[in-house]
């Protein structure tokens, strides 16, 4: 549609995909809110933010000139890997102080592109041994897939199950920092001795909620140990009396080392012998 007598086009830009990864290259679309019956030059700024400039085409200013009747004109800007190993940004935006007389600023008129870094490390963790016996202690060991440049503070948190705080070390919190150039750091967990006679459990984990920038959640982020009890109940049987005359009866007491907090059944079985089911 040709512009009206008196009105003013709107320009206005667009940039797409957004975000992008490292390599690829972005499209910004100018745009105007109705054709010009002449050509126009729209400037256009290219600004770094956390990028560089080897991270992306940065050549600056860009003068996209939009054909007359035309409502649009695109412009392709490319992007490079490097070897940082965070996600960076640059802006594309209209220099809306610069504009020609012929049109006016719209929305937007800028936007934030962010380049994603493909070669960011991800986060994971394991606990050795698991199962634990009480007392002993479980060694957690937070890895990272690859090295970073720098140090990095990753987050865990420790949930209990089964378990009650005074079963293992249950400060939470943790902060675990893992030195440039290395992979993995450990934190260890003591567990203690109780009174009770079950195994019990608790979590240890990533705190992907809280990750630092930089790093991604890998797999495992979580895992549940068991603290296994070295106080378990033995059960054991008694016949009396033993032997016995026909026709009379045979008790059997089934006893438990220690009392359990719980019913518990214990399950029996009768084996013939020499002795037919009649007898």
């Amino acid at each position: 549609m040709k512009n009206v007598v008196g009105a003013t086009p709107k320009v206005s830009l667009a940039v797409d995909p957004n975000p992008l990864e490292e390599g690829e290259s972005v499209t910004v679309t100018v745009q105007l809110s109705d054709a010009l019956s002449t050509d126009v030059a729209i400037p256009l700024t290219l600004t770094s933010g956390t990028a560089e400039s080897g991270d992306y085409d940065n050549t600056t200013p860009v003068s996209l000139n939009i054909s007359s009747g035309a409502t649009e004109v695109e412009h392709t800007i490319q992007t490079y890997k490097d070897g940082d190993i965070e996600d960076e940004t640059f802006t594309v935006g209209l220099d809306t102080n610069n504009l020609p007389s012929e049109v006016r600023a719209g929305s937007p008129t800028s936007e934030v592109v962010t380049i994603r870094d493909l070669d960011l490390p991800e986060v994971s963790l394991s606990a050795d041994p698991n199962p634990v016996d009480e007392g002993e202690s479980v060694t957690v060991t937070v890895q990272l897939s690859n090295a970073l440049s720098t140090g990095v503070v990753v987050p865990l948190t420790l949930t209990s199950g089964t378990a009650e705080s005074g079963d293992h070390d249950s400060t939470t919190p943790v902060s675990l920092n893992i030195n440039s150039g290395a992979t993995e750091a450990e934190y260890t967990i003591q567990t203690y001795d109780d009174d009770d006679i079950e195994d019990e459990t608790f979590t240890v984990e990533v705190d992907v909620n809280n990750l630092p920038s930089g790093v991604l959640a890998g797999s495992p982020t979580s895992e549940e140990v068991t603290i296994t009890d070295l106080d378990l109940a033995e059960v054991s049987l008694s016949a009396d009396p033993n032997p016995v005359d026909e026709g009379e009866s045979i008790t059997v007491t089934v006893q438990l080392s220690d009392a359990l907090a719980t019913d518990v059944t214990i399950p029996l079985m009768l084996t013939s012998g020499t002795a037919e089911p009649d007898d």
